[in-house]
């Protein structure tokens, strides 16, 4: 037997001893993470190992040896681009520079050291990027930050549309991915699952020039995955460098004419370098705005009317007699084509819609420290605000019903990886990943004076926190109180109430209650001035107001064992505890009300091995997963009883048929019922 055969039949040998004690499923090795492997050897002028030669990641903390065959690893290194040193006493040093570390791959970088020694002369190698890395093992497509700074984009999710398998779902809630429905792939963000717990989606975006790599999952999930159906969506954000940087870039399209600008304008910028020693910072952020919605070709034909100033005020009188005085206004067009001088000065805005902006911005921040030969220590923040102002449709000229949404997102990770021992062919090492995640979505009728200062921002953007009619920090309906005064919905404990209320069927469920005198459909509220039924001038009920709000706190820890050339074993487990409150209701009646809260709790444990034989790549792993959404919601969702003879104090199962017209009950009969 050849000496290549006895190490192929040794390697072999090794795989089919961990089959045989693993038998898991064939997995992927933490494709959420966000670091990479290199790996390679040193060799001198003749094609031999150099062994206990050095081996630098230029600018990290990062170092290793090589052992007899002069083969060197380092585990751990965070997707991005690096420069890579070699060096040995009597030898030249070597540097392959511009080495493009992915997430969950492994890069082979070899060295080849020159004989003779001179003063500072260093030998340096670009660095070759596979189109495929040799230990890709399912369907994953990668895409690196500098690739997304060179698209048209503003969410890198939408460079990862142009992969196969990965499709545009086209109704706001994300991808699609192999045919799942959106919100089935989980979204991981610098190792960190970041899904609602109510909707499956991912709020919180991270802007394109914050972004060090994207890639999607569509096949052979691994063991660390617990909660991903289709597929899985992971974003790596940047981190500083040795050098200083800086970007600052603007997007407009105002330049064009009206058939095709919508006001849109955006701002990008971020900073990033050394503070001390191996501690880096990088700090981003965009700033986005857009004055209407995007129409499509021939839109800046069609006018569009809002309500400009008093026309002329009119006097009704109703059949009793009694005087009602009523102010007329104007009608201005907002869209199409017109003359400015025959529209009371103001000039048509070509396809845009009247009062339909969105304005979001976003930022993220991240501290990098590398220190000992392999150990990091990284915090990041991401926030997120998006607001929309909503197109009023039929309510055009109702300003009373103008609605808008807001949703803020905030993320902050804390990932520590900590080195315990390491050799030129094994390493011992803990990797702890902490996170708390909130995401609050507000929507309903504005707060008047908040809509007329904010009606059209400049540019699109609007700085100012949107303001709603009903303040879900103050919450209450009780007649003759402020509804801003009483139920703070931010406390958890008056959530817990308010489902009380709406189970049992009293106390505080609305802001509005049985509020006639707001609703829309009453006298002079319709068709007032000659259009056509379905416009109205006052009333709020045509909007729902809306809040969710999730909050989770997330927690990973992992033991990563390389306990030879060939094996790397993963194993560890991770826990969440989150908390979901929803309200959703017509303000004034509780027909089709939406109230509940739960507190889910997940925990999970995992193992996993991979095995690295150059040609043959094999992963194995096993999951345990635990999972309980620990619901509050009303067993009869706000069920409104109108019997004299119901009463809420008395247990539905105790409730019986008294009378003799139990199976037609009347409301005069003297009975109670069971529902």
């Amino acid at each position: 037997m050849t000496e290549n055969r006895r190490i192929a039949f040794g390697r072999m040998a090794k795989v089919m001893v961990a089959v045989a004690l693993l038998a898991f499923g064939a997995t992927e090795l933490g494709a959420q993470g966000t670091t990479g492997k290199i790996q390679g050897t040193v060799i001198d002028p003749t094609g031999q190992p150099v062994a206990n030669a050095q081996v630098f990641i230029l600018g990290t903390a990062f170092a290793a040896l090589t052992n007899d065959e002069g083969y060197y690893f380092f585990n751990n290194v965070p997707a991005g681009t690096y420069d890579l040193r070699a060096q040995f006493i009597g030898y030249q040093p070597a540097e392959v520079r511009g080495i493009r570390v992915l997430t969950e791959q492994t890069l082979t970088v070899n060295f080849g050291l020159s004989g003779a020694v001179a003063l500072e002369a260093i030998t340096i190698t670009a660095a070759e990027t596979p189109i495929v890395p040799r230990d890709q093992v399912t369907s994953k497509s990668i895409v690196t930050g500098e690739t997304i700074d060179q698209l048209p984009v503003d969410d890198p999710r939408q460079v990862l549309t142009l992969q196969p398998g990965v499709v545009e779902s086209g109704d706001g809630l994300g991808v699609s991915i192999r045919g799942g429905r959106p919100g089935e792939a989980v979204v991981y963000i610098d190792g960190v699952p970041v899904r609602r717990l109510r909707t499956g989606a991912a709020e919180i975006n991270i802007a394109t020039n914050a972004t060090e790599e994207a890639s999607v999952t569509t096949g052979a999930l691994g063991a660390e995955f617990g909660d991903a159906q289709s597929g899985v969506i992971s974003l790596v954000t940047r981190s500083g460098g040795p050098r200083f940087q800086g970007t600052l870039s603007y997007e407009t399209d105002e330049v064009f004419g009206d058939g095709i600008k919508v006001g849109f304008n955006r701002f990008e910028g971020t900073l990033s370098g050394p503070i001390f020693g191996n501690l880096t910072f990088f700090v981003g952020g965009t700033l986005q705005g857009q004055q209407s919605d995007f129409r499509g070709k021939g839109w800046d034909e069609v006018p569009t009317y809002v309500l400009g100033g008093l026309d002329t005020a009119v006097t009704v009188t109703d059949e009793d007699g009694n005087e009602t005085a009523l102010d007329v206004p104007e009608f201005v067009q907002y869209s199409g084509q017109c003359d400015a001088s025959a529209n009371l000065g103001i000039e048509c805005q070509g396809r845009r819609l009247p009062y339909d902006w969105t304005s979001n911005w976003r930022a993220n921040a991240k501290l990098t420290y590398t220190y000992g030969s392999g150990s990091r220590f990284a915090i990041s923040a991401l926030w997120d605000q998006d607001q929309n102002r909503l197109y009023a449709g039929s309510n055009i000229f109702n300003p009373e019903a103008y609605a808008g949404t807001r949703t803020n997102s905030q993320v902050y990770i804390l990932n520590w990886v900590q080195q315990v021992f390491r050799t030129a062919e094994t390493e011992l090492a803990f990797d702890l990943n902490l996170s708390w995640q909130t995401d609050r979505q507000r929507g309903g009728v504005l707060d008047r004076d908040w809509e007329l200062a904010n009606r059209d921002p400049s540019l699109g953007i609007s700085l100012s926190t949107m303001q709603f009619l009903i303040d879900f920090d103050h919450f209450s309906q009780e007649e003759g109180d402020d509804p801003r005064t009483l139920m703070t919905l931010s406390s958890q404990d008056d959530w817990d109430v308010l489902v009380k209320n709406v189970q049992d069927n009293l106390g505080t469920r609305l802001p509005y209650l049985l509020r006639d005198d707001l609703r829309s459909n009453q006298a002079y509220r319709r068709n007032p001035y000659a259009l056509s039924t379905g416009f109205r001038t006052g009333g709020i009920d045509d909007v729902n107001p809306r809040l969710d709000y999730d909050r989770r706190a997330i927690g990973r820890l992992n033991v990563d064992w390389q306990f030879d050339r060939y094996n790397r074993l993963k194993f560890g487990g991770e826990g969440q505890l989150g908390r979901v409150s929803t309200f959703s209701s017509d303000p004034l009646r509780q027909i089709f009300q939406d109230v509940y809260s739960e507190d889910p709790t997940r925990f999970a444990a995992y193992i996993q091995d991979r095995l690295d034989l150059g040609d043959v790549v094999l992963e194995l792993g096993l999951r345990w997963d635990y999972f309980d959404t620990r619901a509050l919601f009303p067993l009869t969702p706000a069920r409104i009883f109108t019997h004299p003879a119901y009463d809420p104090d008395v247990p539905i199962e105790d409730l019986t048929c008294v009378g003799a017209e139990c199976d037609e009950p009347d409301a005069g009969d003297n009975f109670v019922w069971k529902q």
